[in-house]
């Protein structure tokens, strides 16, 4: 199946997720069940043909750093009544760790929300398990500041990086240019397109980088 097909077909999904994905003013420190327009995008990725793989509830994370790999359930319970795992979560945080000083703090859950979806979304595709690879999660303000100095021009000054609101990534299925596009249609924050390498998401206002980017 053609992407740029698939992307169409899937405009309902989108224009959900765009309105309501963890939305705008959900907290970042949210742990209770996801909002119902959430639940809604996840039924509609598991309904009409769509057969879903084994181990469909897990996200799949693999620190590119630290070699490091894990799969976490991020879901629990039925598409009825569904619960984020904050107990997975807290794995995560780790893997998502400033692995030059193995420090970890809480990442804002819709991070992992939004990696999980596009999971999903190339696995749907592609009929493939697929994973994220996890380029750069949080930073702390001296990692942040050494990297600044190293690449002035893509690492921020007040990266949200050192916030747990960022995420670095890649999607095994799915080309940079797609996740980017995807980002963007998600409606999350900030997206930044770093050619083949990776795409920068985060939850912090709604803006876009890269040059060029996907339209």
């Amino acid at each position: 199946m053609m992407i740029s097909a698939d992307l169409s077909r899937r405009n309902m999904f989108f224009g959900l997720a765009a309105m309501i994905l963890l939305g705008k003013n959900a907290s970042a420190q949210e742990s209770s069940p996801i909002p119902s327009g959430v639940s809604s995008a996840l039924r509609f990725l598991h309904t009409e043909d769509y057969t879903p793989l084994s181990g469909m509830h897990l996200l799949r994370v693999r620190n590119i750093n630290t070699d490091e790999e894990a799969s976490v359930p991020v879901i629990n319970g039925s598409q009825s009544s569904l619960i984020l795992n904050e107990q997975g979560f807290s794995r995560l945080d780790w893997l998502f760790r400033d692995w030059r000083e193995n420090i970890s703090v809480r990442i804002d859950r819709r991070i992992y929300l939004f990696l999980y979806l596009l999971q999903l979304l190339s696995e749907r595709t592609h009929g493939i398990r697929s994973h994220v690879e996890l380029t750069s999660g949080f930073r702390t303000e001296r990692t942040n500041s050494t990297l600044r100095n190293i690449y002035p021009e893509s690492v921020a000054l007040n990266s949200l990086h050192t916030r747990g609101q960022a995420v670095d990534f890649r999607v095994s299925g799915l080309s940079a240019r797609v996740c980017a596009t995807l980002a963007w249609s998600l409606d999350l924050g900030g997206v930044g397109l770093y050619g083949d390498r990776f795409v920068h998401c985060d939850t912090g206002p709604r803006r876009r980088w890269g040059d060029p980017f996907p339209a």
